[in-house]
């Protein structure tokens, strides 16, 4: 019954990410975070908001995945790359996620600037391929476009818009537009703090708040909430080594139960 349900709504609300399909991913820091990562910089930012990409300054590989609500069927799985360059950072994500009657891929083409000492812009290309048995297959071309704004050293704002203009996947369906508002704060050099509400067109709008704690050089700990629907998290980072670093999390929807999340990235 629980299998059945939580496929139901994935296919029918937006419980989850607010992309097409149901295999988007926010990465394990995010999802500790309450998903409250429009203003988060870093490696994950390929998964949210591409304007946080700035902040990555070596060349970088994540794999990400989920266990949705303990459904053995429901894990979507996600490897992206990332690039910096004096002109810019540049990353590529590949995205993952089928059933035995449905398969959904998607291809992601990043690229962050910074333009000012305090403004980073980033946008994204994406190509999803959705196969349905008995229903065909559909190709579907979208961008996302966000920014982050340093307004003092400790403060920053962001904003992220994924597929402003909204594409047709069948007669009765089209790709979502969402808008995503938030900010980060340091309240010291140990503690992190991100609020971001968020708003699917379709839907009511969804507030959440993160916290990360960074108590020494190797840990991180997490927690966060969202709203609409109601979930809390948590979660924790452990740098292996200086380039090695492991990422979980354990989020818990009001309805349908727990989604562990893991992270592995490496920094060349």
């Amino acid at each position: 019954m629980k299998r059945f349900l939580g496929i139901f709504l994935l296919f029918s609300s937006p419980f989850l990410n607010a992309q097409i399909g149901i295999g988007s991913l926010t990465g394990a820091r995010g999802s500790g975070m309450g998903e409250a990562t429009v203003a988060l910089e870093g490696v994950d930012a390929i998964f949210n908001n591409p304007a946080g990409l700035i902040g990555v300054e070596k060349k970088a590989v994540i794999l990400a995945s989920e266990w949705r609500f303990g459904v053995k069927d429901l894990r979507p799985i996600s490897l992206a790359f990332i690039v910096p360059s004096a002109s810019g950072v540049l990353g590529f994500s590949v995205n993952h996620f089928s059933l035995e009657t449905y398969r959904e891929d998607r291809l992601g083409v990043s690229f962050a600037k910074k333009f000012t000492a305090q403004l980073n812009v980033g946008v994204r290309l994406n190509y999803t391929r959705l196969s349905v048995s008995e229903f065909g297959v559909a190709n579907v071309l979208g961008f996302d476009i966000g920014l982050n704004y340093m307004i003092i050293r400790d403060l920053r704002i962001a904003f992220h818009l994924h597929n402003p203009v909204s594409t047709k996947i069948t007669e009765f369906e089209s790709t979502p537009s969402v808008f995503s508002l938030g900010m980060t704060h340091w309240v010291n050099k140990a503690v992190l703090t991100s609020l971001e509400i968020t708003k699917n067109i379709a839907f009511p709008a969804s507030i959440k708040f993160g916290l990360e704690y960074h108590p020494t050089e190797v840990l991180y700990l997490r927690c966060g909430f969202a709203t609409s629907p109601s979930k809390y998290s948590f979660g924790f980072g452990y740098a292996l080594t200086s380039q090695f670093k492991m990422d979980m999390a354990l989020s818990n929807h009001s309805l349908l139960g727990l989604t562990p999340a893991l992270n592995m990235s490496y920094e060349f």
